[in-house]
């Protein structure tokens, strides 16, 4: 089943050549790493007024 499954691949990809799966796989690799530095910049904003507002209340603990 496996050899079936090679030369089939084989058949489709060589024709073609590796360049469609090659600027697939880029294509999905930086989509993620859009998803990723968005889902950071996101975090960053959310998380940036939390930090501000927990050294206030620890600095009015301390006084």
């Amino acid at each position: 089943m496996t050899h079936d499954v090679d030369a089939l691949w084989t058949a489709v990809v060589l024709p073609t050549g590796p360049a469609p799966l090659a600027r697939a796989a880029v294509g999905v690799l930086v989509g993620l790493g859009l998803g990723l530095l968005a889902g950071g910049a996101l975090a960053v904003r959310r998380f940036r007024g939390r930090d501000a507002e927990a050294s206030m209340e620890v600095a009015q603990a301390a006084a």
